[in-house]
């Protein structure tokens, strides 16, 4: 009966509006309470402080090793879903809740084109290790729209950015995330601009299909016009400033490269630690600590030979390793 009086508790304070009451597992000591302070446990639903949530959660799953005090505050943010009805499952449960609790996460949760691009995304980059990616791109068109709404305040959402007449605005918004220096033309983040112009280009093609979808020909022909902007205005105005920003930076770079008797003393240091901790398995009973601390060495010494990023290891199979054998 308990649970089922939480649960139905859960429900009614999830399908609440922002200003309504809920139910909470206990009653506050003040009566005006602030429900944005109030989350709901992974484990049993009840509501209660963000800032006791962690504690309750030890207390309610005991058993459960090794969970970090992290992971409790991002599962309470997946089950409440608040955000739009269109996102889909794993950018609700698993991109979305990560993201920081802030002004530019709330700018993201209800703007229909950002979750279209975020669903898009998640559907293109499956693995999770894109999942950071994705919420850093989603941040960063956030922020492009924030920045443009403080230039116009008749802009609500990214769906009213796509406007022919906004084009000024879009490239004075570009300018300023990049932060471009009038006295020098160039940007001091040159990669933000051309990053944030490709994607925008992208979203509105997802506004087109959306526009098509629903045989909205007005939306479709300022949409499309905006894009012709883009494609052409854009280039000469934005991403060549941003190309020649990007490759000054480059030569100013001061590169310091190590040394060939540092890169021999690390080569040296992993084949002796590979060798004694190879004898050890070899010679004494198997060991944990031994084989594990092999693994990390002969790990190093794939990457030092390979000279590639560590992903690249990291992400593959071993099924991929059988099947080189194989060859």
């Amino acid at each position: 009966m308990g649970d089922l009086r939480k649960m139905g508790n859960f429900k009614f304070n999830k399908a609440r509006k922002e200003t309504d009451e809920i139910f909470l597992a206990r009653k506050p000591y003040n009566k005006d309470v602030d429900v944005s302070k109030y989350t709901p446990c992974q484990k049993c639903k009840v509501f209660i402080t963000k800032a006791s949530l962690r504690r309750h959660y030890r207390s309610c799953e005991p058993n459960r090793k090794g969970h970090k005090d992290r992971n409790v505050m991002i599962g309470s943010r997946a089950i409440l879903g608040k955000i739009h009805p269109l996102a889909n499952e794993v950018l609700k449960l698993k991109v979305f809740p990560v993201l920081k609790e802030d002004t530019i996460k709330e700018i993201i949760r209800y703007d229909e084109l950002l979750i279209l691009y975020g669903n898009t995304m998640c559907d293109k980059y499956r693995d999770q290790h894109h999942f950071d990616m994705i919420r850093s791109r989603l941040r960063m068109m956030a922020r492009f729209l924030s920045i443009i709404k403080l230039l116009d305040t008749s802009i609500n959402d990214f769906k009213s950015v796509f406007k022919p007449e906004y084009f000024q605005l879009i490239t004075q918004a570009l300018h300023k995330i990049g932060e471009y220096n009038e006295n020098t033309g160039h940007f001091m983040k040159p990669t933000l601009p051309s990053t944030v112009g490709t994607a925008l280009k992208y979203i509105g093609k997802l506004y087109i299909s959306c526009c098509i979808k629903y045989k909205d020909e007005s939306t479709k022909k300022e949409v499309e016009d905006l894009m012709v902007l883009l494609r052409t205005d854009l280039e000469s105005t934005v991403n060549k400033t941003s190309i020649e920003s990007l490759l000054r930076q480059k030569r100013q770079k001061k590169v310091i490269l190590p040394d060939t008797k540092d890169i021999k003393n690390l080569n040296d240091y992993l084949l002796k630690n590979r060798n004694h901790y190879f004898d050890d398995l070899v010679k004494r009973d198997f060991s944990y600590k031994s084989w594990l601390e092999l693994s990390k060495f002969t790990l190093l010494s794939v990457l030092v030979f390979n000279r590639k990023r560590p992903g690249e290891l990291e992400r593959a199979h071993v099924i991929d390793y059988k099947n080189m054998q194989k060859n």
